[in-house]
């Protein structure tokens, strides 16, 4: 499938698709340039493709409070609980367990991508899938950390990015 940006998608903070100007672009291209730099008008332009509805089916499985409701009045993000992130990051390691070629695409773009805080604290991973973020309430990144065969859950959000956080500061804890 293909998608041509008119610039109707474009969100602040975006990156390689509202740069690069008007054109087409594959679903695999905006689901790259969305998780590899965080493309913010990546994401609206899938958001407006794809819809919301198995998100929230997602949502609703998982118990989480209804994160898509500001989203729907306009605003650009929305408040999320350490542990949504969590359900949604278990939910996104049970798809990688079902080895389908959609699901390995994913997990790669997730391995794959810039800006990764939990590699900052997180020491002697195999593989890191992630996705960082920020936005009014502070940073995040969320994830999954794989040691040998063993996986975990990992979710950090801070008032600032782990990147400028010293060793000396008492948030940091390796692990």
């Amino acid at each position: 499938d293909w998608y041509y940006y008119d610039g109707s998608d474009f969100l602040k903070g975006s990156g390689v698709v509202a740069y690069n100007g008007y054109g087409y672009y594959t679903i695999k291209d905006l689901l790259h340039y969305m998780i590899y730099t965080s493309d913010n008008t990546a994401y609206q332009a899938l958001w407006n493709l794809l819809g919301i509805e198995d998100y929230i089916e997602l949502e609703n499985a998982l118990g989480i409070p209804d994160f898509w409701e500001p989203a729907r009045n306009n605003k650009l993000w929305t408040p999320m609980r350490p542990l949504d992130l969590g359900l949604i990051w278990q939910e996104i390691w049970a798809y990688k367990q079902t080895g389908s070629p959609e699901a390995e695409l994913f997990w790669h773009e997730l391995t794959h991508n810039l800006f990764c805080e939990i590699g900052k604290v997180v020491q002697g991973a195999d593989e890191i899938a992630h996705k960082s973020g920020f936005d009014e309430y502070g940073y995040h990144d969320a994830g999954i950390v794989v040691r040998g065969e063993n996986a975990y859950v990992v979710v950090a959000m801070s008032k600032r990015p782990l990147s400028i956080v010293n060793e000396d500061d008492d948030c940091i804890h390796h692990v």
